[in-house]
């Protein structure tokens, strides 16, 4: 597995497949009856196995699915890499980030613009600006709230929109530039309404990056609907988000 952004991607080493079933009764056997007992009475660390469980099997998914897995030890790292290696090219990329929060991942892409050259030509931001709706995983509702007030970010290339993606997206055409598509909502309602809106705007070489792959509901995004039917370049992965690069629609003929 490669470990680190640096390394080219023709380094990569290939990892045969592993059971994570087996790995977890090992695990489990070594702590012995009485730490077990103490491990389920803490919903913190009840939480944490059910996170590195969940994680676990998307890396193994993704070396069956890719032949090997690239990991970036997080997601800044990441996007770093997709925009020198991919983005660096001439043309301007459009930036669709959906959910926001309090825009610390915003205000990161937009500095790299003076480490690395002009590559924004827009950057749309989406978001209520209240936190989730809902509990989500070990998340309370209203968690990531950033008290329904844009962050406090200036540029001239920078435009928020705010209330529920499912309204502020449908009346959108998305232009035909290059596009970065994050796509960090956590909820599936919001993110299948998101790609399903997205996916026909698509253009060759355009970026997707899901920040909770590992999540039942991203998962069911990109193992089900986007990978069996798109001609892709795999990127990378944090362990829980994953990004890649469309190349087209795959033809299914008779």
């Amino acid at each position: 597995m490669t470990f680190s952004s640096d390394v080219p991607q023709d380094q990569t080493l290939k990892v045969k497949r592993i059971s994570d079933t087996s790995l977890l009764k090992a695990f489990l056997t070594k702590l012995g009856p009485s730490l077990l007992v103490v491990i389920f009475k803490s919903r913190k660390l009840i939480d944490v196995l059910s996170q590195l469980s969940d994680v676990t099997k998307f890396l193994l998914w993704q070396i069956e699915t890719f032949g090997y897995v690239k990991i970036f030890t997080n997601k800044k790292k990441l996007l770093k890499y997709l925009i020198v290696e991919c983005c660096l090219g001439g043309e301007k990329y459009s930036i669709y980030e959906f959910g926001v929060a309090h825009g610390y991942l915003t205000k990161y892409i937009l500095s790299l613009e003076n480490k690395l050259g002009n590559f924004i030509k827009e950057y749309n931001g989406y978001d209520t600006f209240e936190g989730l709706p809902f509990e989500y995983r070990n998340f309370k509702a209203g968690s990531f709230s950033n008290q329904g007030k844009f962050p406090e970010i200036r540029s001239a290339k920078l435009k928020w929109y705010r209330g529920f993606v499912e309204e502020s997206v449908d009346h959108q055409t998305f232009n035909s530039d290059p596009k970065i598509i994050i796509l960090d909502l956590d909820l599936l309602g919001p993110t299948k309404h998101v790609t399903s809106h997205l996916l026909p705007m698509l253009n060759e070489f355009d970026i997707l990056y899901f920040d909770e792959g590992f999540d039942e509901a991203e998962f069911s995004i990109l193992s089900k609907e986007l990978v069996p039917n798109i001609d892709f370049e795999y990127l990378g992965t944090t362990g829980q988000g994953l990004a890649i690069r469309f190349k087209g629609w795959k033809y299914f003929g008779n």
